[in-house]
């Protein structure tokens, strides 16, 4: 059996193995694409708070680390669970150039470092592909399943029911806001209808602006009275159910906390304590290991140590106050005190 389109080798795996991964992918094929709003948010936010890091490693290798090429790493791996970076030696430079698609091959060894991979990278007016080895790429990955290591898994594609219920809602509520909008006036009967034409041509091309015409109070044609009031408006327009934009709301937090991100970051009615304890969590569970990945692959292609560090203000300043306060009380010295929670830049 062979593996389509860049591989030639023999197949290997056992029948058991071949039908898991064709039931994993079909399952991964439903979800990945299961693209929401959330996953937008979450990734647009990792990809500003690594844009904002500072590179800490030798002059060229800072210069191939661009904020850029951060943020692209950041929504690639959210997005699609995998970013893939070829690593271009050119004269004196390194040059760090996204991939826009990729297939891995040579697989059979386990060592990943052995494998190879046909990697396409954008030019202007198309694309150039090429096999490249291991150690000519940069990859991180969102996550990985043992039985597809080369496989990097967004968390879209493992949430299952929590992503499609985003997109879904999320379609289902941009159905509603696509429906036709338009204004009725109610008349007597026994008036000629051109009589509303002003009205009828004023309400169109109002756009909430206000306008005046003739009032059809005085009988309007009625010989039994008047109209109690000039005209009644009423209007079509998109009417969402309510327990529609409530689903909405709840897959779409659920989507961001399966991507680690703490939904009272995106709540804009969050007050500035939920605010800043939601930002301090995103570090924390988010930002940080993400980074701790990508400087473990930077350091190891490009054979020297890469740290990301962000801004030294401390997210929760307060407590960390607090925190040495109590411990100066106890009889710690203040420098030991700052130190033990991360004050101290020495």
């Amino acid at each position: 059996m062979m593996r389509w389109p860049w591989s030639r080798e023999p197949e290997t795996r056992s029948y058991e193995g071949i039908i898991l991964e064709a039931v994993e992918s079909a399952v991964a094929t439903s979800t990945s694409g299961s693209i929401s709003s959330a996953v937008e948010v979450a990734s647009g936010f990792l990809a500003r708070e690594l844009q904002a890091a500072t590179v800490e490693g030798p002059e060229w290798a800072k210069a191939a680390i661009t904020p850029e090429w951060l943020g692209y790493v950041a929504r690639s791996a959210v997005r699609e669970g995998e970013s893939v970076s070829v690593i271009m030696v050119k004269g004196d430079r390194i040059l760090l150039l996204p991939t826009s698609d990729h297939d891995w091959r040579s697989m059979s060894d386990p060592d990943e470092m052995s494998w190879t991979c046909r990697a396409s990278v954008s030019v202007p007016h198309g694309t150039t592909s090429r096999e490249y080895a291991r150690s000519e790429l940069a990859v991180v990955r969102w996550a990985v399943l043992g039985r597809e290591r080369h496989r990097g898994r967004s968390a879209a594609s493992l949430s299952g029911s929590a992503a499609s219920a985003a997109k879904k809602s999320e379609d289902r509520l941009s159905d509603e806001m696509n429906l036709p909008t338009a204004g009725f006036l109610v008349t007597p009967d026994n008036v000629p209808k051109e009589r509303f034409d002003e009205v009828k041509s004023s309400v169109g091309g109002a756009r909430g602006k206000v306008f005046v015409t003739n009032t059809t109070k005085g009988g309007a044609g009625n010989p039994h009275g008047a109209p109690a009031r000039d005209w009644d408006p009423t209007r079509l327009k998109p009417t969402p159910d309510a327990a529609l934009v409530k689903t909405a709301t709840d897959s779409f937090n659920r989507m961001l906390a399966a991507i680690g991100m703490p939904p009272a970051l995106a709540d804009p009615g969050a007050d500035g304590t939920a605010q800043r304890e939601a930002l301090r969590r995103a570090r924390l569970n988010l930002v940080e290991p993400f980074c701790r990945a990508l400087e473990f692959e930077l350091s190891m292609q490009m054979e020297t140590p890469i740290k990301l560090r962000f801004d030294s203000y401390a997210l929760d300043m307060q407590a960390r106050s607090t925190t040495v306060a109590k411990l100066v009380a106890a009889g710690v010295d203040v420098g030991v005190a700052m130190n033990a929670v991360g004050l101290n830049d020495g």
